[in-house]
């Protein structure tokens, strides 16, 4: 399945914190130290700690909202379904 590492050709199950030491930036959806050819489920919160580029597909806030988000670049329109509260 792979040369030089682990390969898992089904569910993998940790019973710990799952952690990658590798420091791989990422520049696409293909590169960085976790890739992923699935979606990613994630039950509690999650800590972005650079910049978060999303390629396709919008984003999607359910029952959420954006909390102090500072400057936000390259945004062409901004539509809201319900209450937008600019501060």
């Amino acid at each position: 399945m792979t040369a030089g590492g682990l390969g898992v050709a089904k569910a993998l199950y940790a019973g710990g914190a799952v952690v990658a030491l590798d420091a791989t930036d990422a520049s696409s959806k293909t590169t960085g130290s976790v890739i992923t050819a699935g979606g990613l489920g994630v039950a509690k919160k999650a800590f972005i700690g650079d910049t978060l580029n999303v390629v396709s597909g919008g984003i999607a806030l359910n029952n959420g909202g954006i909390t102090d988000a500072g400057a936000v670049a390259g945004v062409s329109s901004l539509t809201a379904s319900g209450n937008l509260d600019i501060g």
